[in-house]
């Protein structure tokens, strides 16, 4: 269990610097598919 509790907690960390990351490019992407 101590395993699976690890790797939700880096899953949910890793969703958090996705969201991160996607909200800082999203203008470009959408500026890329303006275009």
């Amino acid at each position: 269990m101590k395993k699976n509790d690890a790797y939700y907690e880096l899953n949910e960390e890793f969703a958090e610097l996705l969201e991160t990351y996607f909200v800082a490019i999203h203008t470009d992407l959408i500026e890329v598919v303006e275009d």
